[in-house]
């Protein structure tokens, strides 16, 4: 099937939801959540951010020219549709899969941000654009004339979880949260519902009430 970039539509979340209320609401609905966290973690102090998963994995190849290598990765930040996450499993973690310059033309693409399973590099750059990124660290070296796609819009495995091509990914500096896209509007309601029930057990604590009597009443925290 052709591929659409115009397939995914943005994703907007009520105001204040985080990977980790989403991932509460996305049990208490039985929406299966995965979640990618420790040994990946942020790039930096980033935003919120949400959209669906364009899966891409790939492989190490010593024979690629730089030319052919770069052909292929360009190609692939070409096909990223807007409002996605891109989602690399590489199969190794000896070279960066994300750097200043592909942040950036994701960035202009309308891309929300990357999950990357290896390192990343110019995060100093990337900081600076906002680019929303959860990597396994960081190092110097980058794909050319190493490493190329070879699948795309396939289930991939990234920390063991493994997340399919278009399902909604909600992630931030705690980490991100994965569940199917037929499961968005109730979670979307739990947020609503959720915040609702938190500001008041929020108001009782600050106000002094005892922690264990705000939650008998509320039964949330």
């Amino acid at each position: 099937m052709e591929f659409d970039e115009t397939a995914f539509e943005p994703i907007e979340l009520p105001e204040g939801a985080t990977a980790a209320l989403c991932f509460d609401v996305a049990k208490r609905v039985r929406a299966s959540p995965r979640v990618i966290g420790a040994p990946l973690a942020a790039a930096y102090s980033m935003p919120m951010f949400v959209g669906r998963a364009f899966t891409v994995e790939g492989e190490e190849d010593l024979s690629l020219s730089a030319d052919e290598s770069l052909t292929l990765w360009t190609r692939m930040l070409s096909r990223t549709p807007a409002n996605s996450v891109l989602v690399i499993a590489p199969g190794d973690t000896r070279r960066a899969y994300m750097g200043e310059l592909s942040a950036h033309a994701l960035s202009l693409k309308g891309c929300r941000g990357a999950i990357v399973d290896g390192p990343c590099r110019d995060l100093v750059q990337i900081e600076a654009q906002r680019f929303p990124i959860i990597c396994r660290g960081t190092v110097p070296n980058d794909v050319v004339g190493a490493w190329k796609p070879t699948r795309f819009e396939h289930p991939v495995t990234v920390a063991g979880e493994k997340i399919a091509n278009a399902e909604v990914i909600v992630g931030d500096r705690d980490g991100a949260v994965i569940f199917g896209f037929d499961h968005l509007e109730r979670v979307m309601a739990g947020i609503r519902d959720a915040f609702e029930s938190e500001n008041k057990v929020r108001d009782a604590i600050l106000a002094g009430e005892d922690p264990s009597e705000a939650y008998l009443k509320y039964r949330k925290f």
